[in-house]
């Protein structure tokens, strides 16, 4: 599976529910499917979706909050597990994109080969579901909705970007559309 295929089955599972998306590479391709107000479009902030997405989800417990990070990313973000242990949002949803590289930087290997990330994340008490195709992605994002989390989905890609030019919508502009679909 892609990460285009892996993003278009996110956003169709979540069609009202806000998403941070995380830099690069991964916010070309989920602006490529269309920019959406749901959306907060990460840019220059590597492993700072999922600490972002869980405030977010902290601030608004009334519905869900999806988190796009890549497996680079969230090793950066480690120091989320700690607060997702403590104060465990039963509507975060963190789907992370594992391809096993530093896609959006010239494909260098990330460490999460050496680790395993849906046990990190279990330890820290979220549920996890491992999504190794489009099926199996659908079933857990399912599965999010009909179980409280906080979730992990541990989503394997192939390495590799789609051929897609930079996103460069103005920062100011993409917090502020996201601000308002907030308020809404």
């Amino acid at each position: 599976m892609t990460r285009l295929d892996a993003l278009g089955e996110i956003l169709a599972a979540c069609p009202d529910d806000p998403v941070v998306g995380t830099c690069g590479a991964t916010i070309r391709e989920l602006a490529a499917l269309g920019v959406r107000d749901s959306c907060l479009y990460m840019q220059n902030s590597m492993g700072l979706a999922g600490p972002i997405g869980l405030g977010l989800a902290l601030a608004r417990p009334q519905g869900r909050v999806i988190v796009i990070e890549g497996d680079g990313g969230t090793l950066m973000g480690l120091s989320q597990l700690g607060t997702l242990a403590l104060l465990r949002p039963a509507n975060l949803v963190l789907a992370v994109l594992d391809n096993g590289v530093h896609a959006s930087t010239g494909g260098q290997p990330t460490a999460a080969g050496a680790l395993d990330l849906a046990a990190l994340f279990a330890a820290a008490g979220c549920r996890t579901a491992p999504a190794e195709d489009p099926d199996a992605l659908r079933a857990a994002l399912a599965a999010t909705r009909a179980a409280p989390g906080p979730w992990m989905l541990h989503v394997r890609i192939t390495p590799g970007n789609a051929p897609l030019p930079y996103y460069q919508e103005d920062p100011a502009v993409i917090a502020e559309r996201f601000a308002a679909f907030l308020a809404r």
